[in-house]
């Protein structure tokens, strides 16, 4: 439950080596949240950047990046530099506007929801399940049981982002035939 959820927040360089060490962190975060961090135009920032998200991010995790006016180029349509290092291992959505706040509805604020692919998250539990012992694993499969329902909510959601999504680019259409 929610309400018995623990928030934790801790500074990170980008980058850094074993952070899930150095964030004391035994499992990945349910949430990782960033904003205003996709910026600039440095491709060594941004492969820091995603390095770090990728080492956090567990198959449970929701990655949220919220961007504003300063992002990079691209950044609010999920293109550029940084994003196509991101599209390697992570499904990404752009929630659509009418989720936002009023006030932060004028395409000037844009906020993705990207999820680990599932051929990324095999991969790594395959490497996770060779260096894990037989109490490690009867441990992850109780775990499995336990976040069913956060599954299924991630599940929705990004369900509702494609669903918007469509509707958009269906809308986009009939806008840009209309001017023809």
């Amino acid at each position: 439950e929610i309400n018995q959820s623990k928030v934790n927040v801790r500074k990170l360089k980008w980058g850094a080596k074993d952070v899930m060490k150095k964030l004391k962190l035994k499992d990945p975060p349910s949430i990782i949240f960033g904003s205003g961090i996709v910026y600039g135009k440095d491709k060594g920032v941004f492969r820091k950047l995603h390095q770090t998200i990728t080492d956090l991010a567990g198959s449970e995790t929701i990655v949220l990046l919220a961007h504003g006016q300063g992002a990079a180029p691209g950044v609010h349509d999920g293109s550029g530099f940084f994003f196509d290092t991101m599209k390697e291992e992570f499904e990404i959505y752009k929630l659509p506007f009418d989720s936002l706040h009023r006030n932060h509805r004028n395409g000037s604020n844009v906020i993705h929801l990207l999820i680990k692919k599932k051929e990324t998250l095999a991969t790594k539990d395959e490497k996770k399940d060779r260096s894990k012992d037989k109490k490690k694993d009867k441990k992850k499969k109780k775990e499995e049981k336990d976040v069913k329902p956060k599954r299924e909510r991630k599940r929705k959601l990004s369900e509702l982002c494609k669903e918007k999504d469509l509707k958009k680019k269906k809308k986009n259409k009939k806008h840009s035939k209309s001017q023809n």
